[in-house]
């Protein structure tokens, strides 16, 4: 009573709720909630990563590891060499750690941080399921601005409305170039630097990238004349090169099927879902927001899907923080900063809406959550503690749990 007083839980309501239920029942109120809690921590088989695009043509310049050998062996064109002057090495000793990867040619700031946050996500989710997404296109794809059609430099996107030069006249066929053209004018629109190329060192994974056998590849734009800015795309395909190889096709629709993304979630029964990457304001949040419309791919409306931020990085900073609150915004989608796994599955754990459904995808006992509730109807400790929680982001369904932890509601 006295943690549960100093965590301000009103003490009228609070004494009304323990006049009804004994010491047992508050226990085992307690207990209960503990174990569910535990339980909500761990990744099960219903769980899922998914690994947005982290690729060398997203990523920025970055010293070569001297301590890991890299995934495939990395030549001359793909190392900066250090003071040793060497780079024809697939491992680099100590002595070679003044060697960097070159830049990818559509590289996103702070890139070089996030593999070893998505190695993390990867060993911690060993008992669920590790999906990655890629972009793979062929040489002369229609979002390329072309040099010699009067395009761009690396590191930079064509957007006439922005001011930049002409576009080619064959647009790509994808919601966001859509949108842009038919609102502003009709060479408005988003085309990028030539990067990811079927078969070049720029398509292929981070080379430090430590991907289970196992893994899903989805790959996106393989065609020349759409682009997919949504894992969810009905016009991605799933590769099925060997393990290690899905990165290292020479043709953009080498080795592929034709099954979705969401072909796979529904397969697997994914109830949580959770995604990191590049870049946060196009892929990523895309195929964020799909996911949180997954009835329209056959996936159960009672899932969760969860950015990792720390895991992620953006081109446009004001387009990244906008597409991190629409996914707030929704009442399935949630958004961790914490870094490591196990602190961002205890803080999303403690969130009464996500202790609902744990790891094995089975709903709780009705008992353990008490009641549901509105933020916006009625009055008591029920409605300030869900409008709390909600933080008038527009979420429509909040769980309150009464003595969760001990302390609060």
């Amino acid at each position: 009573l006295h943690d549960a007083l100093y965590a301000g839980v009103p003490a009228l309501s609070l004494l009304t709720r323990t006049a009804r239920a004994s010491a047992a029942d508050m226990l085992g109120l307690y207990s209960a909630a503990l174990s569910a809690s535990r339980q909500c921590q761990v990744f099960g088989p219903r769980d899922a990563i998914l690994l947005v695009d982290p690729q060398n043509c997203f990523m920025e310049n970055r010293t070569v590891n001297g301590s890991v050998e890299a995934a495939y062996p990395l030549d001359g064109a793909d190392v900066n060499p250090g003071a040793t002057g060497q780079s024809n090495f697939s491992h680099y000793d100590a002595q070679r750690i003044g060697d960097t990867l070159t830049d990818g040619s559509l590289k996103v700031a702070g890139s070089s941080l996030i593999i070893p946050v998505l190695n993390d996500w990867v060993d911690a989710a060993a008992g669920g399921r590790t999906l990655a997404t890629m972009d793979y296109h062929p040489e002369y794809h229609c979002s390329f601005c072309k040099t010699h059609e009067g395009g761009i430099l690396p590191g930079s996107y064509c957007l006439s409305a922005f001011g930049s030069l002409p576009v080619p006249d064959s647009r790509c066929v994808d919601a966001i170039s859509e949108e842009s053209f038919f609102r502003s004018n009709p060479t408005a629109y988003y085309q990028w630097p030539s990067h990811c190329v079927a078969g070049t060192f720029g398509a292929r994974f981070d080379p430090y990238l430590n991907l289970p056998n196992d893994t899903t590849v989805v790959k996106l734009g393989t065609g020349s004349g759409r682009d997919s800015y949504s894992g969810f795309s009905s016009a991605a395909v799933t590769s099925t090169a060997a393990a290690g190889e899905h990165d290292h096709q020479s043709t953009s629709t080498a080795a592929t099927v034709n099954v979705t993304l969401g072909e796979h979630l529904q397969r697997g029964n994914i109830t949580r879902l959770f995604v990191m990457g590049l870049a946060t304001d196009f892929v990523v949040s895309a195929t964020v927001n799909d996911a949180l419309e997954g009835l329209g791919y056959g996936l159960s409306d009672e899932y969760v899907v969860v950015l990792v931020e720390p895991g992620s990085k953006g081109i446009i900073p004001s387009n990244t923080e906008a597409a991190l609150l629409t996914i707030r915004n929704h009442p399935q989608g949630f958004t961790t900063d914490e870094r490591h796994p196990a602190d961002a599955m205890r803080d999303l754990c403690d969130d009464p809406s996500w202790l609902r459904y744990g790891a094995d995808g089975v709903e709780h006992d009705a008992a353990l959550l008490g009641s549901t509730c509105d933020p916006d109807a009625g009055s008591g400790v029920y409605a300030e503690q869900c409008d709390k929680r909600g933080g008038g982001s527009g979420r429509t369904r909040v769980w309150c749990e009464p003595l969760r932890n001990g302390r609060d509601w």
